[in-house]
C-alpha cells in the first residue's frame, strides 16, 4: 500500500501489480479516495486490471464526480463506469473500450503502438440535462461518430452526428 498525501490531499493509492514481459500477466487494483483535481473532484476511483498472456481487462468507477462549471448535482448518483479489454502481446496494441454514464455512452475500438488509429460512437441518452446548462428547455437524443489516425507526424479526425430533437423554448 502506497500513501501520496503530498499528491492527493486528504487521499490514499493503493496498487498492487505484476507483470510478465514477454506475454504479460497482469493483475492491479487501485483505490482512490477523495480525489481533487484543479477542475474537479470524485469521492472515489476504482480501478481493476487483470490478465494473462498477453489480453488485459480494465474495469473502472468514478463515483460521486463533480466537475467545475457543472450543476453539483449533474452526474446524480450513478458512477462513470469503464471497461475495456487490451492486448499486450502485439505491436498494435488494440484496444475495445466502453464509457458509460446514466447519461451518456461511449464505446470504441483503438490502436496505440505506433500507428495510433481509432473509432468511437457516443449515445447520449437524453439532451435535457445538457441543455439546461444552456438554459434551455429541450428533450430529444444524440449519436455522434468520431475516428482519429495518426502516423507518421499527420493526424486526421473526422466527427458525425445527429441531433433527434423534440420540444424546446419556442
Amino acid at each position: 500500500q502506497l500513501t501520496l498525501a503530498h499528491l492527493l490531499r486528504d487521499g490514499a493509492l493503493e496498487r498492487h501489480l505484476r507483470v510478465r514481459v514477454a506475454k504479460p500477466d497482469i493483475a492491479a487494483h487501485l483505490l482512490i479516495a477523495q480525489l481533487k483535481t484543479g477542475g474537479g473532484a470524485a469521492q472515489t476511483v476504482k480501478a481493476d486490471v487483470g490478465g494473462q498472456g498477453g489480453d488485459a481487462q480494465i474495469t473502472a468507477r468514478i463515483e460521486n464526480p463533480r466537475w467545475e462549471g457543472l450543476p453539483e448535482d449533474f452526474f446524480g448518483n450513478t458512477p462513470i463506469a469503464l471497461q475495456a479489454d487490451i492486448r499486450l502481446d502485439v505491436p498494435e496494441l488494440p484496444v475495445d473500450f466502453r464509457l458509460s454514464h446514466a447519461l451518456a455512452t461511449v464505446r470504441g475500438h483503438a490502436t496505440l503502438g505506433g500507428h495510433v488509429k481509432g473509432t468511437a460512437r457516443l449515445e447520449l441518452r437524453s439532451l435535457t440535462p445538457v441543455a439546461a446548462l444552456a438554459g434551455l428547455e429541450l428533450n430529444g437524443s444524440a449519436q455522434a461518430a468520431a475516428a482519429l489516425d495518426i502516423n507518421a507526424g499527420k493526424t486526421s479526425a473526422t466527427l458525425e452526428g445527429t441531433l433527434a430533437i423534440t420540444g424546446g423554448d419556442e
